[in-house]
């Protein structure tokens, strides 16, 4: 419903509705019998400085898409500082289970991450016209958090580049997986033995201290709809009810072992790679979770697991998400 505002002092032609939408101007045109009728014209200038994640409806404002990436209506900034934030504590508590020395090798290694990411991000802009995006300080920092100790600077820059280009700065910015979670696979698979990777997982002592640390991050990003606590819930479940399964005796230790943790709630769990339907959210976190238990105890060499698995669950998060959403068609 439309509402004419200076009606009696303003000239037909001058005279602006508000309705529903963007602001309209009235005016007038002549019929055949010198009769006056009024036609409203849009003027929706279309704004350039709101976020990508806003899609532009004219003259209805910006409203959501549908991907569940786009749900919160954050600005890019804010996002950063809240994924900051919820790794901090995890990477507090890696640095203080490191000791000296090797924590100063992960402090190196961290602005190394920052260094190579935000090169391929000013690169990629500078070729393509665009802002440089957000999520740049996440991914080196996530990068770091989920390795289990010192690795080699070669093969880090080497995972760190393809991370960023092949998960980041190929599909214009905007991430379809994290971009974390395909570095760490790349390095993995050329590097089985450059330390990307905790080997002879079982062997280990659970380490709740980091395990409980990376929960407070989770509940701030839930909260602010940037992570999807059903596929945390479910990859537990999963993790559980595959090592009750395999006839693990210890099943219930596999949350805090490795980098489980940081992985599902970090990379499995993130808006990059988790997706809409509340139904396949826990589908996907079953999945994952089982697998992480399955690989742990079906390879000889007990790898961890979380990276593979999360990369696994992630690349079938749209299949899940379209089976269940299938609806036969009757007639």
């Amino acid at each position: 419903m439309a509402v004419a505002i200076g009606a009696d002092d303003v000239p037909l032609t001058d005279q602006v509705v508000v309705g529903m939408g963007c602001p309209r101007k009235l005016s007038t045109e002549p019929s055949n019998d010198q009769a006056l009728f009024v036609k409203a014209t849009a003027d929706c200038p279309r704004p350039r400085d709101k976020p990508r994640r806003l899609r532009h409806n004219r003259c209805q404002g910006f409203i959501p898409t549908l991907s569940w990436h786009a749900m919160t209506m954050t600005d890019p900034d804010s996002d950063d500082r809240l994924r900051l934030l919820a790794l901090t504590l995890p990477f507090l508590v890696r640095l203080f289970g490191d000791g000296t020395e090797v924590a100063m090798q992960r402090l190196l290694l961290l602005a190394l991450a920052l260094g190579i990411t935000y090169a391929w991000a000013a690169l990629f802009a500078r070729r393509t016209g665009r802002p440089l995006g957000s999520g740049l300080p996440a991914f080196a920092v996530l990068f770091v958090v989920m390795l289990p100790g010192p690795v080699g600077w070669g093969g880090a820059v080497l995972a760190l580049s393809f991370g960023a280009v092949f998960g980041r700065e190929i599909f214009g910015g905007r991430a379809i997986l994290p971009p974390a979670l395909i570095g760490l696979a790349f390095a993995i698979f050329s590097f089985p033995e450059g330390g990307f990777e905790a080997q002879g997982i079982l062997a280990l002592s659970p380490d709740y201290v980091f395990a409980l640390s990376c929960l407070p991050g989770a509940v701030i990003l839930m909260l602010r709809g940037s992570l999807a606590w059903q596929v945390a819930a479910g990859a537990v479940a999963g993790a559980a009810a595959a090592g009750l399964l395999m006839g693990d005796p210890v099943w219930w230790q596999h949350p805090g072992l490795g980098a489980f943790s940081a992985g599902i709630l970090f990379l499995a769990a993130a808006p990059e790679g988790a997706i809409a339907g509340s139904g396949a959210r826990w589908l996907l976190g079953m999945l994952v979770g089982a697998l992480i238990v399955a690989i742990r105890l079906a390879n000889p060499d007990q790898p961890d697991g979380v990276v593979f698995a999360a990369l696994l669950g992630g690349l079938f998060a749209p299949l899940l998400d379209r089976a269940l959403a299938w609806r036969p068609r009757h007639g």
